[in-house]
């Protein structure tokens, strides 16, 4: 299955089998574990073959239950299966031309 990235669905849906692509924070279009070939990428977008992936599960939480299902929503809090992506990264289909603002991430703290 691989790594597994965690977090809300900010606006349309996502489904198993859709092609995504990690936008990095700092700008840069991620390769991905599994190359498609050449999609249709957004205006002023690098697009590469190893710049997209396809989702292979979607998770949803029922209490401690890691439950899969075939499509996540706006709203929804999701873990895909299928990229590389890491914390603030941001996972988008064909059409998404600018990655979310990844905001504060606090370092780890030790004592």
């Amino acid at each position: 299955m691989g790594r597994i990235a965690a977090g809300r669905v900010a606006s349309g849906s996502v489904r198993v089998g859709d092609k995504i692509r990690v936008m990095r924070r700092d700008g840069d279009v991620g390769a991905l574990t599994t190359a498609l070939g050449n999609g249709g990428g957004a205006e002023g977008v690098t697009d590469n073959a190893a710049a997209w992936s396809k989702v292979t599960r979607i998770f949803k939480r029922v209490g401690m239950e890691r439950v899969p299902v075939e499509e996540g929503i706006a709203g929804d809090i999701i873990a895909v299966a299928g990229s590389d992506a890491g914390i603030t990264d941001t996972l988008a289909g064909p059409g998404t031309a600018e990655a979310l603002d990844p905001g504060r991430v606090d370092p780890p703290t030790l004592r």
